[in-house]
């Protein structure tokens, strides 16, 4: 519709009005009630949505005893029945934290989300849609997960608090960077705003990311009224802010909680009033961390270098990663020369767990790769010695910014530190 993408409104909402309690798992619903979630598909499909999300939110949160292949495959195929033009598979968080505060492990979660998407991809879904994220790693193992099993498109967006942050710290340029890199289609954010307070925050993505944006604000803040959310903008307050984000930049649009049929036909109208601008752009040379940004076509930038140790000691490396941030280094050189795949996948926890600054990856290629791969952020890749190309590619593959050094010839270094390694744009 003039370039946006309308897609529908909650579905928690419609289904608490229709009896679901609080302590379930609303993806069964697709099993035991299939004709309420088919009902709910068509309205969202007659009320102007081109997208329907599958009602596979909760999945990664069902127990070991269901059949999650079922579960899903009835989703999309009730909507379908529906009428849907397009569907969605929508992945949720798995529910769990990872180290120091949980025991969610990276490669776990990649496994239950890479089971989601293949099995989304079986049943016909034409996008997969990563929302409702509060942890970028999370976030970023779902994204790998769905690019390494699909040939979808895959659309992320974050879920940010009051003060312009994820429950982890990222900000919205840190989470559109990290998510652009890593080969994200459309990202942006869900949830927990209404649209006034999204408004600033879709302006900071539309500025930083390379692909299309995407907004669904709640409608407004719940409170709770016998028991259940109540949610106070209306549908024609809702389509009026709406309005301001498509104007910020948003493209693909609809509503989280509290939203419904209703607000999906004036956001439609909405869009149907102005033509949205769709052009990608070229990432810029910057690094994000867990909860930090850096630019390296600012000037040079400082760095400091800790070594890796291949004895199981990754808290002693997370310290000295400490010491240099707190010496002023913008960023931390992780040195991963003489360790294997799993120490370098240790350490890279162990530093970013305690240390929110951009990483610059160096040493071999098994270990980088390992490394890239659960940075929470976007990182840099030394490409040098006997694996430069092999580096490089690795650097492509995560959408890592690829460094050399500078001592090899070309352009100034960006990047220096007090023992003397320089490194420049590769």
């Amino acid at each position: 519709m003039n370039g946006f993408t309308i897609f529908d409104g909650a579905m928690g909402t419609l289904l608490q009005a229709r009896g679901l309690r609080s302590d379930e798992n609303s993806a069964l619903w697709n099993l035991t009630h299939p004709d309420d979630i088919r009902d709910i598909y068509r309205m969202y499909v007659e009320a102007g949505a081109e997208v329907i999300t599958a009602n596979t939110f909760g999945v990664p949160r069902l127990d070991d005893d269901t059949d999650a292949d079922a579960v899903i495959t009835a989703a999309i195929d009730l909507a379908r029945q529906a009428g849907a033009k397009r569907v969605a598979l929508d992945v949720g968080p798995i529910g769990e934290m990872f180290p120091p505060m949980g025991e969610l492990t990276f490669d776990g979660a990649c496994e239950v989300f890479a089971g989601m998407v293949r099995s989304g991809v079986k049943a016909g879904a034409d996008l997969v849609l990563i929302e409702t994220m509060t942890d970028i790693l999370e976030a970023k193992a779902a994204l790998l997960a769905a690019k390494e099993n699909c040939a979808l498109p895959v659309y992320v967006t974050m879920t940010f608090a009051e003060g312009g942050r994820t429950l982890m710290g990222s900000t919205p340029e840190s989470a559109a960077v990290t998510l652009c890199a890593a080969g994200a289609d459309a990202v942006g954010l869900n949830c927990s705003l209404g649209p006034r307070d999204m408004l600033p925050l879709v302006r900071e993505y539309a500025e930083a990311a390379s692909v299309p944006v995407m907004a669904q604000p709640n409608a407004g803040l719940p409170r709770m009224e016998g028991g259940r959310a109540v949610y106070d903008i209306t549908p024609e307050e809702f389509a009026a802010v709406m309005a301001e984000i498509m104007d910020a930049g948003a493209v693909i649009v609809g509503g989280c909680c509290g939203t419904t049929p209703e607000y999906t036909v004036r956001i439609a109208a909405e869009a149907s009033k102005r033509t949205a601008s769709g052009r990608k752009k070229p990432l810029p040379p910057v690094l994000t961390g867990t909860r930090s940004v850096v630019r390296l076509d600012d000037g040079p930038v400082t760095a400091g270098t800790v070594r890796a140790a291949d004895n199981a000691d990754w808290e002693e490396t997370a310290d000295a990663a400490v010491d240099v941030m707190s010496d002023g280094a913008e960023t931390v050189i992780l040195n991963l020369s003489g360790v294997d795949g799993d120490a370098a996948a240790e350490t890279t926890d162990a530093v970013q767990s305690a240390v929110p600054v951009p990483l610059i990856l160096a040493g071999g290629a098994d270990a980088v790769e390992r490394a890239a791969r659960r940075c929470a952020g976007r990182p840099a890749i030394v490409c040098a010695g006997d694996e430069a190309e092999k580096l490089l590619d690795i650097a492509s593959r995560y959408g890592a910014v690829a460094l050399r050094p500078a001592s090899d010839g070309g352009d100034a270094a960006v990047i220096g530190e007090e023992t003397g390694l320089a490194l420049a744009m590769a």
